[in-house]
């Protein structure tokens, strides 16, 4: 793969000059452990959460995790030899109080593969009939050790690697204007050291207990998904991530140091299609696989297009959710002449505060605010364009025919570059362009979205035949 100069082509180069994932603390290379979170950063600086735990008791906290660490090492002491162990980065429940959808919920694989699921994170008394198998003991041990430093404290960073990491973020924080400090990244260093410990140590243990020829884990920066895939290598154990997502410049997975030294990686990546692959850039040990993307499959299937759509999606988040929202409000005019009804998609952390920070939404008479649970994809099948800054949803909406993509190009826009270089979406700068762009595009019947070739087709098909051939290998 060529060199892409990403907007964070500065922090790769830097970090692959200063050979920073040599780095290490108590014995463990960290510097992939803590490096997405600075990048996201870079790509966020405002975040604002919405819907954060009122009234949080800790000694609650601290007292459910005990209870489901003694409950889940019992049911543990029960499990017998499997092929293949699916570890889920959470436990989640929807309104109706069943599992959320994940990925793997709609991978059916052959019955003659034993298959366990392991959930990493989660709030575990209100899904115990859900989610029998769980990290909740390593959960409880990383308790112990945040009391333990808060009482005793814990080994600092040498000093000259200390210094050489505040080298490094003061270069960053001039070139991103950032404000990065030492202190607080040798407290994140030491918890995540700490954390990707005891995690690997559990696993290790569910490991051997249970003998698996194969794990299947998603999303790649989780630190969780580290340790399982570190304890998964230490014993021999072959490793498959499944794509999960679009693939920002800004997640783990883009390596300007291609070196092996001091990354944690899968030994095989299962990504959607190959231009996917090529959108990656990953140290050549680590094996691209393109088989498509189940989920999106099924999705497609379960919520048909409607032939007549006149419809506009606005897909909203709270970074950019008040200038989206400003302006869906300025350009409304073009939507009524048009005869555009306009589906305004709030993310779950604007539930709460998009009255008070767009109140007008509201008042729009041809504006539907969707602040539920809709599905994203119940919302493609009805739209003829999909509008926004900056989703995943705009790369799922070239699977559905003749969609016309919109890109605010505004805030953290640039993840949606790849669709506006292929020509796969228009970009807008303000709502004369947002106008203009409608008032041509909708009188066009020109199927402008046929980005299929994003996809592998056949994805369920593509999986179980990826990982028979895994498993024979092993025999």
């Amino acid at each position: 793969m060529n060199l892409v100069k990403t907007p964070y082509y500065e922090f790769y180069k830097l970090e692959k000059e200063m050979n920073l994932f040599a780095m290490q603390y108590q014995g463990e290379n960290y510097w992939q452990l803590i490096r997405f979170g600075l990048l996201k950063k870079i790509t966020i600086n405002n975040i604002s959460v919405a819907n954060k735990i009122q009234n949080r008791s800790i000694k609650e906290e601290i007292r459910g995790v005990y209870k489901d660490s003694k409950r889940t090492i019992e049911r543990y002491k029960r499990v017998s030899k499997v092929d293949l162990i699916r570890i889920r980065p959470e436990v989640t429940l929807s309104n109706e109080g069943k599992l959320a959808d994940h990925q793997y919920d709609y991978i059916e694989l052959d019955e003659t593969i034993k298959i366990m699921d392991v959930y990493a994170l989660g709030k575990y008394t209100d899904v115990s009939k859900f989610a029998e198998y769980t990290l909740s003991p390593a959960e409880y041990r990383l308790t112990l050790w945040k009391i333990k430093r808060k009482l005793f404290g814990v080994r600092r960073l040498d000093k000259s690697q200390k210094k050489k990491i505040e080298i490094f973020l003061n270069t960053i924080n001039d070139i991103y204007d950032t404000s990065f400090d030492i202190n607080s990244l040798e407290h994140n260093i030491q918890y995540s050291v700490a954390s990707h410990k005891i995690y690997r140590d559990f696993y290790k243990k569910i490991f051997e207990k249970t003998c698996p020829e194969i794990i299947m884990v998603y999303p790649h920066y989780d630190e969780h998904m580290f340790s399982a895939i570190d304890a998964a290598r230490s014993m021999g154990i072959k490793s498959i991530e499944i794509q999960h997502g679009r693939i920002n410049a800004h997640e783990g997975y883009w390596y300007e140091d291609q070196r092996k030294e001091g990354k944690v990686l899968p030994d095989y990546f299962f990504s959607y299609g190959k231009w996917w692959i090529e959108q990656t850039k990953l140290p050549r040990f680590c094996k691209s696989i393109s088989v498509g993307n189940i989920y999106l499959q099924t999705q497609i299937k379960e919520y048909k297009q409607a032939k007549n759509k006149n419809v506009i999606a606005v897909f909203s988040n709270p970074q950019n959710g008040k200038a989206l929202s400003k302006l869906i409000y300025e350009s409304n005019d073009v939507f009524l002449k048009n005869g555009i009804t306009v589906l305004y998609k709030l993310h779950p952390n604007e539930n709460k505060l998009w009255k008070k920070e767009y109140p007008y939404l509201s008042k729009m008479k041809n504006v539907q605010v969707i602040d539920d649970g809709t599905s994203v994809y119940k919302i493609l099948s009805k739209c003829e364009f999909a509008l926004g800054v900056n989703s995943t949803v705009f790369f799922e909406a070239t699977a559905y025919e003749g969609i016309k993509l919109i890109i605010y190009k505004n805030g953290d826009y640039l993840a949606m570059q790849p669709l506006l270089d292929i020509g796969l979406a228009k970009g807008v700068s303000d709502k004369d362009e947002l106008k203009k762009v409608v008032n041509e595009w909708h009188s066009d019947t020109k199927l402008l979205c046929t980005g299929i070739d994003l996809w592998e087709r056949n994805a369920k098909n593509n999986l179980f035949y990826q990982i028979n051939e895994i498993l024979n290998k092993n025999k």
